[in-house]
């Protein structure tokens, strides 16, 4: 239990920093990554939808569909957000390194 208590006060009291004041190595470590994740779960989301919607037409809403629409809203949103990790970890680099 002390343990756990401890990783908890770690998390708490660590310093949060801004991303310019990341190094760049665990940029690209952060941004490399993400942006894989990113694009998996915006394709994913974007494959289905149109698929999503041609089953909604031919049958109507049911709680199916509605679960089904929730999953796929979460995953683009959940997508977007590791976009964005990775874009603002792209512009820092390119900022550090090609200006």
């Amino acid at each position: 239990m002390k343990i756990f208590e401890k990783a908890i006060q770690l998390i708490r009291n660590e310093n949060k920093r801004p991303w310019a004041e990341v190094n760049s190595w665990a940029l690209v470590l952060i941004g490399g990554p993400s942006f894989v994740v990113g694009s998996y779960y915006a394709a994913a989301a974007v494959n289905v939808t149109p698929d999503l919607i041609h089953a909604t037409d031919q049958v109507g809403f049911t709680a199916l569909g509605i679960a089904a629409y929730t999953v796929t809203g979460l995953m683009a949103v959940i997508g977007w957000h590791f976009l964005r990790v990775a874009q603002r970890c792209s512009e820092l680099l390119y900022q550090r390194h090609y200006r």
